[in-house]
């Protein structure tokens, strides 16, 4: 999933410009990154309640489904709504890979393994340029998505006969509520947020004000719904200690400097570079001098 994303951003260029449209590839973007945060707590919640693994094989399906209509779309409308779909499933992969460490080793060898699972992210912000300038330079950008296919049927195969099912001690109702507010708020964030940066929405534009004032709303019936939830989706007060307060905190404002870092490194790779260099390490010789 996190590879996923800097391989389509080197790529960008290459798939707007073969769509006649070079100048849309906001929404490719953030269909993507909105899904998957969306999808990212109800995945979590649903590996509390359900079995961990036919959660996760379901979020690659998902994925993998949303790569093959990716590949096949035929104009960019096509394109955005499927990479939501991928979006979508992309956003079981690590917190329900967390959630399985978390079960499946002890404590003493617990913390190493998560570490090497969110190394994954530092190792595709260079893989993803690598990789998505290789394939355009032996083939379409179709195969962008479609080496997805075979990877997750491999990955989905191994799960499946090497995983125990993993299921919770007792079943619980679902927050459904919490999930429809969650999705809203996010998206009535996000939306306006790339819309801005991307499309050239102002501040003052009534759309993007319509739209912020909805996400405060929501923000506001969300943690309202949590707090009086018997099973909350996101357990609030969990915030109240100082513990998780500053590690939500600490995750935030890194997630605030690391991807923009990122997705401006495969920007550098699609725009300033060639991004059909056939060979990646003129890509590293080109990114480092």
């Amino acid at each position: 999933g996190a590879l996923d994303n800097f391989v389509v951003l080197t790529a960008l260029s290459t798939i707007l410009g073969d769509f006649g449209q070079p100048n849309s590839g906001t929404f490719v973007i953030s269909a993507y990154v909105i899904a998957s945060a969306i999808a990212i707590p109800i995945f979590a919640k649903l590996s509390d309640l359900r079995s961990r693994r036919n959660v996760f094989l379901g979020g690659l399906l998902i994925f993998i489904a949303g790569s093959i209509f990716s590949g096949l779309s035929q104009n960019l409308s096509e394109l955005i709504v499927f990479r939501a779909v991928q979006g979508f499933g992309s956003g079981g992969f690590f917190p329900v890979g967390i959630a399985i460490v978390a079960v499946s080793f002890p404590p003493e060898t617990r913390a190493r393994i998560i570490g090497l699972l969110s190394g994954v992210f530092g190792i595709a912000v260079v893989a993803g340029p690598l990789l998505g300038s290789a394939i355009l330079g032996f083939t379409t950008w179709r195969w962008i998505f479609y080496v997805n296919i075979p990877i997750g049927l491999l990955g989905f195969v191994l799960i499946a006969t090497t995983l125990g099912p993993l299921v919770p001690e007792r079943a619980r109702r679902f927050d459904l509520a919490g999930a429809a507010l969650l999705s809203g708020w996010v998206a009535t964030l996000m939306f306006p947020l790339y819309q801005i940066s991307g499309e050239g929405w102002s501040w003052t534009d009534p759309r993007v004000i319509g739209l912020l004032s909805a996400c405060v709303v929501l923000v506001i019936a969300f943690v309202i719904q949590e707090y009086r939830a018997e099973n909350p989706l996101v357990p609030v007060r969990l915030f109240a200690h100082r513990v998780v307060a500053a590690g939500s905190g600490a995750t935030f404002f890194i997630g605030m400097v690391f991807y923009p870092v990122a997705t401006f490194l495969s920007l550098v790779v699609a725009g300033a570079l060639d991004p059909t260099a056939s060979n990646p390490a003129d890509v590293v010789r080109d990114i480092l001098y």
